[in-house]
């Protein structure tokens, strides 16, 4: 979602008609690009794709890292570790599909301060409280937290992203927002209007 706060992501199969319009208007006139201007590239390429309504695919933006939280999302419903998916793309791509916990939703959402994305601030003393109240299912990943003494603060925007992962949708993304309102954090906000992908 927008300013990177949310990403949701579910094993539901895709539809094969969705699939063959990806690959024919998104992932193969990529290749054939990275062929015409003879480059030779080797990391993760994330393609930021919009479905309309249609089911008409647009891309929005390449991002030659992974996507956040997207990346974060997806890295959720992994069953193995990550460094065996790669080696499978490398070894035998046919066994990727064997790589994710099925009928599963992976919920990532960021933690704010105060007057993101507008108006970041530079200064921060405050210290973010509660985090040790937090279920241990319930994952926290760091981006801008730093640790002074025994104490967590914030140190840019985007703070802290918690990750959820459960098999039903509502029940994982209500257990999510309980966790956001345990912490304690001066101008902590986080966005609430949080949907499953519904494709037709």
């Amino acid at each position: 979602m927008t300013a990177g706060t949310v990403s949701v992501a579910e094993t539901k199969a895709v539809p094969d008609e969705l699939i063959c319009k990806l690959k024919k208007e998104v992932i193969e006139p990529t290749i054939l690009g990275f062929k015409r201007e003879n480059i030779n590239y080797n990391y993760v390429l994330y393609i930021g794709v919009m479905i309309t309504e249609s089911g008409k695919p647009y891309i929005l933006e390449y991002n030659t890292r992974t996507g956040n939280p997207e990346w974060l999302a997806i890295l959720g419903l992994l069953d193995k570790p990550f460094i065996e998916l790669i080696e499978s793309y490398y070894n035998d791509i046919s066994k990727i599909s064997n790589f994710w916990r099925q009928d599963y939703y992976s919920i990532a959402m960021y933690g704010f301060s105060s007057g993101y994305p507008e108006c970041e601030r530079i200064y921060f003393n405050e210290k973010i409280k509660n985090l040790e109240k937090l279920r241990q299912d319930t994952e926290i990943i760091g981006e801008h937290i730093v640790k002074k003494g025994l104490d967590f603060v914030p140190s840019g925007g985007r703070v802290f992203a918690l990750r959820r992962i459960g098999k039903n949708f509502e029940e994982t993304k209500t257990e999510l927002l309980d966790e956001f309102y345990k912490i304690k954090m001066n101008g902590l906000y986080f966005r609430e209007d949080i949907k499953p992908i519904n494709f037709k």
